[in-house]
């Protein structure tokens, strides 16, 4: 019988690269909406998400939604795509979902939305609290919606 080493831990990136702003400093792929069909791009990247998983042996253990900012996805866009998610893997088995969230498209409701979806732990991309800082990095929130968030 041969040791086998211990499989690592896999993570799930799912990128959303929709933007209301595209900052200056950043270097991801990314799209102002109107530019992509968000519809037909969550359709896809469900789909695509949904085909990748049942192909792997070792499912993830971290589903990570990146971007872009996921956190300005409708709710109907959202229960769409974490079906997709849902149908492929048993969230019950993950040891955490994390969505990436812009104070600008984060409140209370997408919170118990996050939370309902089965998010498990929010990356919310404040930058600073200083004005001048978020002004030149053209952030969309203001210190105000930093802390309320």
């Amino acid at each position: 019988m041969t040791n086998r080493p211990p499989i690592p831990a896999l993570l799930a990136y799912l990128h959303i690269p929709f933007c209301h702003r595209v900052c200056p400093y950043c270097s991801f792929y990314k799209h102002t909406p109107g530019a992509t069909p968000i519809g037909r791009f969550i359709d896809a990247l469900g789909e695509e998400a949904r085909r990748r998983i049942a192909e792997v042996e070792v499912k993830p253990r971290t589903v990570y939604l990146g971007g872009g900012t996921p956190s300005m996805l409708s709710p109907g866009h959202l229960r769409k795509l974490f079906g997709s998610l849902h149908e492929a893997m048993d969230f019950h088995t993950l040891d955490e979902v994390t969505l990436e969230a812009n104070p600008a498209t984060f409140d209370l409701s997408k919170a118990a939305l996050f939370r309902e979806l089965g998010v498990t732990r929010v990356s919310l991309g404040i930058q600073s609290f200083a004005p001048h800082v978020l002004a030149t990095l053209g952030r969309e929130h203001d210190p105000e919606q930093a802390a309320e968030s």
